[in-house]
């Protein structure tokens, strides 16, 4: 089993962020809609920065789970 590390959320997860989440929720979820992700973390009104979420992401650099 591939090492497993909790990184606090930074735009350089966007892509292997949505990678997960299209094959964990479907490519038509919200969750996997890159409109939706730059809304939450750069656009919302009240915040929302990319700090907020943490990432579990491998050494490799994928990632296999999130707290948004």
């Amino acid at each position: 089993m591939e090492k497993v590390e909790c990184q606090a959320g930074q735009p350089s997860h966007a892509a292997a962020y949505l990678k997960f989440a299209a094959a964990q929720f479907g490519a038509t979820t919200s969750a996997a809609n890159e409109r939706y992700l730059s809304w939450l973390y750069e656009q919302k009104p009240y915040g929302g920065r990319w700090s907020d979420s943490l990432m579990a992401v491998t050494a490799t650099g994928d990632v296999v789970g999130c707290v948004h």
